[in-house]
């Protein structure tokens, strides 16, 4: 009569019966290394580990709803309430390597049939009714399941460092985890009802089975196999941290030129206090009406000549309140990708921007922002000359550093808006000779972009340059007579006298004439107009004087 298998064998191979390889993808570091690991062993032995019915057990298990499992598979386990505390020591070291796959997400890997904790249950659980509550089983299996689990803590340790694994520690790993498997299979071989002789052998001489499970040759093997691995990790991570510490000099090597370079840096913008152009310059962009502006910037406009055309200077004047410094920040805003883009917002009610060292002095700060090479222009510039100038440099330095960096810059974009808020006296004196001065550098690539009111004494200080006197060099754009600016204004008007409430569609169309026919190019007048409008009740519009 063909002797059937034992309880604890039916219940290792139902719960180990459906292949691992099947390909899912793994979703962390220890699970891909633990997957890795089963094609290795299998490479190596020609035998593959399956695993099913996994889902019996819990997600995050503890001793005693693992002792309550296995006593449902087997009536043997009631043997063990006499001796709960040895069954619970041997189990706490179980449940903590199971723990550690399940933290890592290997029952992830389960779902797709790859082993992961739970399969160490069911293996463990058969031994322990096999061997029907031997205490020396259970120091066997404790001091079993403690090597296993310190290999395993050892490499969780590392990947949970966040630290990139190289190659080769990833090889040393998946060994150790191979190691891991071959004590498995030894634990799960056992079940097999072929083996029933010899556990009832071993179980008659169980004060020797600690030393005969430790001292199989499998585990023995497999043991030793991973001390070898773990000097192996050991050396390589002493080689790892040498190269570790080498590069980390390197970085910070590199980290203290970084600082002295930004120590540097701070000086040198120190000694030149450059004026805060970009504040104003934000907020003046910001009251741009949306969808104005544009035909500026259109192919073949004036702005787009002005760009090709070497050493250029584009003047757009009007009257007060017609939009300039609006237009201006758009054309700023339309060179901000190019490297060598400096402005400007000269400012009666600011004195830092009423003199050529804040012009200078903003402008050289911002190229050497913009460019590598300007910074390092910059920065030997400053030090040779701040020992003999240590407050700040004077007028012609500033030039000569200016100049330095025209030199290195193929084109560079200097945008000045009000010309009209530096002080009248001076333009003659300092600003216009100035321009000059920079029009008869080296550099062809230099254009310069000027707002301001139709002052007189710009226009004769812009002409006199003998370098401007070209009608392809010098482009001048009366800005409250185009036609495109006064299709913006009254796009502005209508869209705002549209959007007031409670007006009668009569009441819109005469204010929207009224405005538009006294705005006369000036974007300031309309505005104010419609903030008064905005205040009105329903009142005969026709009757109200802007």
């Amino acid at each position: 009569m063909t002797e059937r298998p034992s309880t604890p064998s039916i219940l290792a191979r139902s719960a180990i019966s459906t292949a691992f390889a099947i390909a899912r993808p793994v979703t962390s570091d220890f699970e891909n290394l633990w997957a890795k690991a089963l094609v290795s062993y299998k490479k190596q032995t020609g035998r593959n580990i399956y695993q099913d019915q996994a889902a019996l057990f819990p997600d995050d298990p503890s001793v005693d709803n693992i002792v309550g499992i296995l006593e449902t598979q087997s009536k043997g386990l009631e043997a063990f309430r006499e001796k709960g505390k040895n069954i619970r020591n041997v189990l706490k070291p179980v449940v903590n390597l199971v723990r550690l796959f399940n933290d890592t997400g290997a029952e992830a890997a389960a779902a797709a049939s790859v082993p992961g904790g739970k399969a160490i249950f069911v293996a463990f659980g058969a031994l322990l009714v096999a061997t029907k509550g031997v205490t020396e089983v259970y120091n066997a299996l404790v001091e079993l399941s403690e090597k296993l689990q310190d290999a395993l803590d050892h490499i969780k340790w590392h990947l949970d460092a966040n630290s990139k694994l190289s190659s080769m520690m990833k090889e040393i790993y998946i060994q150790m985890l191979v190691q891991v498997l071959h004590v498995f299979t030894f634990l799960i071989k056992y079940q097999d009802s072929n083996a029933k002789k010899s556990w009832n052998m071993i179980w008659q001489r169980s004060k020797d089975f600690g030393k005969s499970l430790l001292g199989e040759k499998e585990v023995q093997e497999a043991l030793q196999e991973l001390d070898k691995l773990t000097n192996r990790e050991a050396l390589m991570e002493i080689a790892e941290i040498h190269n570790k510490v080498y590069n980390i000099d390197i970085k910070v090597d590199n980290l203290d030129a970084k600082m002295v370079k930004t120590q540097m840096d701070e000086q040198s913008t120190k000694w030149l206090s450059p004026p805060d152009v970009y504040q104003h310059h934000n907020t003046i962009y910001k009251a741009q009406h949306k969808g104005t502006g544009t035909w500026l910037f259109k192919p073949n406009s004036i702005f787009s000549k002005w760009k090709q055309v070497e050493k250029s200077v584009l003047w757009i004047y009007g009257k007060p309140g017609s939009g300039k410094s609006v237009l201006c920040s758009s054309a700023i805003e339309a060179l901000r990708k190019e490297p060598g883009l400096a402005f400007f917002y000269f400012d009666f009610r600011d004195s830092t921007k009423q003199t050529i060292s804040g012009f200078l002095s903003s402008v050289i700060f911002q190229l050497a922002s913009h460019s590598a090479a300007c910074n390092s222009h910059l920065s030997e510039f400053y030090q040779a000359n701040n020992q003999t100038h240590p407050e700040h440099p004077n007028d012609d330095l500033l030039l000569e550093c200016l100049n330095g960096m025209l030199q290195v810059l193929k084109n560079v974009y200097l945008v000045c808006d009000a010309l009209d808020e530096f002080p009248k006296s001076a333009r003659e004196k300092e600003l216009f000779p100035l321009f000059q001065k920079l029009i008869e550098s080296k550099n062809k690539g230099l254009h310069i972009l000027v707002t301001s009111r139709p002052e007189q004494d710009i226009k004769k200080g812009l002409q006199s340059n003998m370098a401007l006197r070209s009608d392809s060099a010098l482009k001048k754009t009366v800005l409250d007579i185009m036609e495109n600016h006064t299709h913006d204004i009254n796009h502005y008007i209508s869209e705002n006298i549209s959007m007031i409430d409670g007006w009668s569609a009569t009441n819109k169309k005469t204010a929207q004439e009224s405005l538009i026919m006294k705005a006369n190019g000036m974007f300031l007048l309309a505005k104010h107009q419609l903030m008064i409008l905005n205040d009105c009740q329903l009142i005969d519009i026709g009757k109200q004087h802007f």
